[in-house]
C-alpha cells in the first residue's frame, strides 16, 4: 500500500507532537519548513542525536525514518546513508541486539565503497568481526577480520595493523587452530614492540599464555603470563594484573596445587580492592569463596560469599547474586545448617528464574526488532517495485499516446484504402497487449511478496523451535538439580545415627519426588511438544531398542551430558557411558559417526 507525501508528513507531525515536547521550537519549525529530502534527513538526524542519550527508542525512530528517506532519495547521498546505518548498528550493539546490529553494519559496508573511504570500511569490518565473535560465529569473524587486514595493509597505521592481527589470533584461538593463533599474536607483538605500546605488548603476552595453556605447554604459558604481569604492574594496569594472576592461578589449579592457586587468587583480590571496580571485585570474591569451599574452609567461604553478595546487591548484578546464593547454600549444607542452606537455595532458584526471564525477554525483543527491520526492508522493496511499475506505466502511457496520434494520422491517410474496421482491430490489439503485460507484472509482484512472507514465517518458526529446545533443556536440568538435592538429602537423613520422629515419612516423601517413572512421563510429554513424532520414528527405525535406550536417545537429542543422564536415571556415569557404547552398536554406527547428529536426523 502506498501513501501520498501529504499523508506521510501528517503522520510524522503527529509523532513529533507526542515526543518533541522538550525540543526547541526553532528546530521543529525547521523540519516543518523543509522542502527537500536532504533537509528532512538532516533534521531527522539532528532529532536522533538529541534523543540519543535520553530516549534511544525515539532516537532509533528518527534514524530509521531518515534511513528510509535517504534510501528512496533519487539523489541519494551514500555518505549520509552510511552514517545513519552505522549509528543504528552501534545503538543495537550497545543494547546487545547483535544480529540486528550486524544487519545494519552489513548495509553500511555495502554503502562505504560507493564513496571510496577505506577507513570507514575498516571500521565496519572491525565491528562485524566483534559482533560475530560475540555470537560465536568465529568463521565469519575470521572472514571479516581478514578483509579488514587486506585494507589496513594499504594504510600506514601500525596500531590498527597490530589490532587486526590480535583479532585474527583470537579467531584462530577460538577455532582451536593454535598454530595460526600463535603466529598472529606474535605478529601483533612484533609491531607493538616497535611502536613501544606497553599495554598492547602485555595483552599479546597474555593471549599467548592462554594458547600455550590450552595446548598443555604450562612452562611457556607461565612465562608469557609472567611477562604480561610485569608490564601491567609497571603501568598500574589493575585489570591486566588481576587477569594475569587469575590465569596463573588457573594453571596451578589444573595441577591440583591449591596453595599456589590461593596465593595468586588472594593477590588478585588485593588488586581488585585497589581498583575499586565492584563488579570485578565481586567475581573475584566469589571465585575465592568457591576455592575455600573445595578445600573445606567453610567459614572463610561463607564470609567471602557474603561480601561478594553485598557488592552484587549494591550494583544490581543478578548473575553474581546467583553465584553467591548457590555458594552460600552449598557452604551451609556442608555445616549441616539445612535451614540456611534451604533459604539460600530458594533465593538462588528465584534469581536464576529471574535471569532466565530477563534473557527470554531480551531474546524476544531482539527477535521483534529483527522482524520489524526485515518487515521494513520488504515494505521498502515493495515500494520501490511500485514506483518502478508507476514509471513503467507512465512510459507505456506516453508511448501509447504517441502511437495513437501516429495511428490517427495513418488512419486519415489509409481511410480510403483500408477502412475503419482495420483501424479498430489494430487499436484493440495494442490495448490487449498492454493489459496482458500489466497482468504479468502484477503476478510477478504478488509472487515476490508471497516468497518474502514465507521466508519471514520460516525464520520465526526456526526461532520458536530453538527457544523451545532451550526451555526443554532448562526444564530437564532443573529436574536433575532437584534429584541431586533430594538424593543428597535422603542420604544425609538416612545417615543420621539416632532415628528422629517423622524420619521415615520424610524419606518416603523424598522417594515420591524421586520417582523416575513420573519424571520420565513428564519429560516425554514436554519432549513430544518440541519434537513431535520422535519416539514413533525411532521405534519404527530401530524396533529392537529397549525403553532404557529410547530414554537415552531422547536425552542425547537435547544434548544432555552423561552425568546429567546418570542423575536422571539414578545410575552411575560409567553405566550411562556403557549404555551409550551399546546403543552405538545397536544403531550400527561407524566408529567416527557422531551419535548426537544421528539422533537429530531421526
Amino acid at each position: 500500500m502506498s501513501y501520498s507525501p501529504f499523508f506521510r508528513i501528517i503522520s510524522l507531525l503527529m509523532f513529533l507532537s507526542m515526543y518533541l515536547s522538550g525540543y526547541s521550537q526553532d528546530n521543529i519549525e525547521e523540519y516543518l519548513k523543509a522542502k527537500t529530502v536532504d533537509k528532512q534527513v538532516d533534521t531527522l538526524m539532528n532529532l536522533g542525536e538529541y534523543y540519543l542519550e535520553t530516549n534511544q527508542d525515539s532516537a532509533l525512530y528518527f534514524y530509521r525514518k531518515a534511513i528510509d528517506l535517504e534510501t528512496n532519495n533519487p539523489q541519494r547521498n551514500d555518505s549520509t546513508l552510511f552514517q545513519l546505518l552505522f549509528k543504528v548498528g552501534e545503538i543495537n550493539k550497545e543494547n546487545q541486539f547483535y544480529e540486528v546490529a550486524g544487519g545494519y553494519f552489513k548495509k553500511a559496508l555495502e554503502a562505504a565503497p560507493k564513496f571510496d573511504d577505506r577507513e570507514l570500511s575498516l571500521n565496519v569490518l572491525i565491528e562485524l568481526g566483534r559482533i560475530n565473535r560475540r555470537l560465536g560465529n568465529y568463521d565469519l569473524a575470521l572472514e571479516y577480520d581478514l578483509k579488514a587486514l587486506s585494507i589496513v595493509e594499504t594504510l600506514s597505521n601500525p596500531k590498527r595493523l597490530s589490532l587486526i592481527y590480535n583479532f585474527i589470533g583470537i579467531d584462530y584461538y577460538r577455532y582451536h587452530n593454535f598454530d595460526d593463533a600463535i603466529l598472529n599474536f606474535n605478529r601483533s607483538l612484533e609491531i607493538r614492540q616497535k611502536t613501544l605500546d606497553s599495554i598492547g605488548i602485555a595483552d599479546c603476552y597474555n593471549n599467548l599464555g592462554m594458547v600455550y595453556d590450552d595446548i598443555g605447554d604450562t612452562a611457556s604459558a607461565l612465562d608469557n603470563y609472567t611477562k604480561s604481569l610485569i608490564i601491567y604492574e609497571k603501568k598500574d594496569e589493575y585489570d591486566g594484573i588481576a587477569a594475569s594472576l587469575n590465569n596463573m592461578a588457573g594453571i596451578y589449579y589444573q595441577q591440583d596445587n591449591f596453595q599456589m592457586v590461593m596465593n595468586y587468587m588472594l593477590k588478585a583480590l588485593e588488586i581488585r580492592r585497589k581498583a575499586g571496580d565492584k563488579r570485578k571485585l565481586s567475581y573475584t570474591l566469589l571465585n575465592i569463596a568457591s576455592l575455600y569451599l573445595s578445600t573445606n574452609e567453610i567459614k572463610k567461604s561463607i564470609e567471602l560469599n557474603l561480601e561478594g553478595l553485598q557488592l552484587a546487591k549494591e550494583i544490581g548484578a543478578k548473575s553474581q547474586k546467583k553465584i553467591a546464593y548457590k555458594g552460600l547454600s552449598d557452604a551451609y549444607f556442608e555445616t549441616n545448617d539445612y535451614l540456611d542452606a534451604y533459604k539460600y537455595h530458594i533465593l538462588y532458584s528465584s534469581v536464576k528464574d529471574s535471569i532466565f526471564k530477563e534473557n527470554k525477554s531480551r531474546a524476544i525483543a531482539e527477535m521483534q526488532a529483527k522482524y520489524e527491520t526485515e518487515k521494513k526492508e520488504i515494505e521498502n522493496q515493495l515500494l520501490k517495485n511500485e514506483n518502478k511499475a508507476k514509471s513503467r506505466n507512465q512510459i507505456i502511457l506516453i508511448v501509447a499516446i504517441v502511437a495513437l496520434i501516429l495511428l490517427l494520422l495513418m488512419l486519415i491517410y489509409y481511410l480510403r484504402l483500408r477502412g475503419i474496421s482495420h483501424r479498430q482491430q489494430k487499436a484493440l490489439a495494442h490495448i490487449e497487449l498492454a493489459r496482458k503485460e500489466q497482468e504479468k507484472q502484477n503476478l510477478k509482484d504478488k509472487v515476490f511478496a508471497e516468497k518474502q512472507i514465507n521466508k519471514l514465517q520460516q525464520e520465526k518458526f526456526d526461532i520458536d523451535i530453538k527457544h523451545k529446545n532451550k526451555e526443554l533443556a532448562n526444564s530437564t536440568l532443573s529436574l536433575i538439580n532437584k534429584n541431586e538435592v533430594l538424593g543428597k538429602l535422603r542420604a544425609d537423613i538416612k545417615s543420621l545415627e539416632a532415628p528422629h520422629t517423622g524420619q521415615s515419612e520424610i524419606i518416603s516423601y523424598i522417594n515420591q519426588n524421586l520417582d523416575t517413572e513420573n519424571d520420565w512421563k513428564k519429560f516425554k510429554v514436554e519432549f513430544e511438544e518440541v519434537h513431535p513424532g520422535f519416539f514413533d520414528r525411532i521405534n519404527k527405525t530401530y524396533p529392537d531398542l529397549s525403553e532404557t535406550y529410547i530414554k537415552i536417545c531422547a536425552f542425547l537429542r537435547i544434548d544432555l551430558t552423561s552425568k546429567e543422564i546418570a542423575d536422571l536415571l539414578h545410575v552411575s556415569v560409567a553405566a550411562v557411558n556403557k549404555n551409550r557404547q551399546r546403543l552405538r552398536k545397536k544403531l550400527n554406527l561407524e566408529a567416527e559417526a557422531d551419535l548426537g547428529i544421528v539422533l537429530k536426523r531421526v
